[in-house]
Formats: C-alpha cells, sequence, structure tokens
C-alpha cells in the first residue's frame, strides 16, 4: 500500500467489527479517575488509616496491654521447652522434646528391634579373655526415655527405621574415659573424619 493511497491505518477499508475508536486508543496514558487525596477513595473500613496518626513520628509507645503481649509472646517462644532436647531410644538421634513421646507411656511392641543372631550387637567386654556374646532384648539405647515420631511411625507398623540401632548402627555405651572429650579430642580418636 502506497502512502499516498492511505493516510491514517483507520482511513482503510476495515469491516465493521474490526474498527477501533480512533481517539479512544491515541491517547495516552489512558484516562484515570480523579482522586485529590488517597484518603477519599473507595476503601473498606477495616484498610483505613488515621493519617495523622500513622504519619507521626516518632510513634506513641505501645500501651500497657501491648507491652504485656509482647513480653508474654517473647517468654513463650524462648523457653525452655522450645529448645530443650532429647535422645531418641530406637535411633539416638538428639531431638527436640516437643517432638518427642514417652517411650514408657506408648503401648508398642519394640520385637521388630529385636537383633540376636544377627551379629550387630555385642555386650562389652572388660577382657580379652570374656566371651563373645549379644545383647538380649532390643538394640534400644537404655539411657534414652524417649522415641522419636518417624521411628514410633515405623515401630507400630512393624517396620525396622533406616537409622535404628538395630539396623547395624549399635555401637555400645560410651566408655566414661571418652564421654567428656574436647572437639579437638574428638577429632583426634575418630574413625571417620567430618569436616
Amino acid at each position: 500500500m502506497k502512502k499516498s493511497q492511505v493516510n491514517n491505518v483507520f482511513d482503510a477499508k476495515q469491516p465493521e467489527s474490526l474498527k477501533v475508536d480512533a481517539l479512544a486508543h491515541n491517547s495516552f496514558p489512558p484516562a484515570l479517575p480523579e482522586v485529590n487525596n488517597v484518603f477519599d477513595a473507595k476503601q473498606p473500613e477495616s484498610l483505613r488509616v488515621d493519617a495523622l496518626a500513622h504519619n507521626s513520628f516518632p510513634p506513641a509507645p505501645p500501651d500497657a496491654s501491648l507491652r504485656r503481649k509482647i513480653i508474654n509472646d517473647f517468654c513463650d517462644a524462648t523457653k525452655p521447652s522450645k529448645f530443650e532436647e532429647a535422645g531418641c531410644a530406637v535411633c539416638g538421634a538428639l531431638t527436640l522434646k516437643t517432638e518427642l513421646s514417652n517411650l514408657s507411656s506408648l503401648n508398642i511392641d519394640l520385637s521388630v528391634l529385636n537383633t540376636s543372631g544377627l551379629g550387630f550387637t555385642r555386650k562389652e567386654r572388660k577382657y580379652s579373655a570374656e566371651p563373645i556374646s549379644e545383647l538380649d532384648g532390643p538394640a534400644i539405647d537404655a539411657s534414652c526415655d524417649y522415641i522419636c515420631i518417624s521411628c514410633k511411625d515405623k515401630v507400630r507398623l512393624k517396620r525396622l527405621p533406616k537409622f535404628a540401632l538395630a539396623n547395624g548402627l549399635w555401637l555400645g555405651k560410651i566408655p566414661v574415659e571418652l564421654q567428656q572429650l574436647s572437639f579437638a579430642e574428638k577429632l583426634l580418636i575418630g574413625r571417620v573424619r567430618h569436616n
């Protein structure tokens, strides 16, 4: 099409269904409803903010009930029970006490953790002349009174948890001489290097 033939795109022959109002589409920027003040616009009552109180600096100190709520919430979030850990008797993992259940209060059959005859657990020997024998009963850490959620679910289904001590991970009790080692001493005697 030559320039002399069509001066305006809207002058060309178009079906009525495709014609566009040129004036409405050529205005830029598009017309917006005029609002002189942000607070004059239609807003729900719950979203309105008192402009004078909101923009004042420094803000007013919180009242006594708000201070009490802030302090109580902080104390609840930082109380020792939120951070205390204990070991799981089945897998030995340190877990927050809030995610543990008391093993004695649950009616769980621990026979799935019985590994006698498999050679996974051995009684501690004080002398080399003592015979090698296995531990009787389920392979659990007797010093722990709790069970974690994942182990509890698996044992209830009569399945051995992946990281259970009875799954060949039982090392026995830590000797008294090795219980109070520093981090550097643990690195020196460790069989596996941890980075």
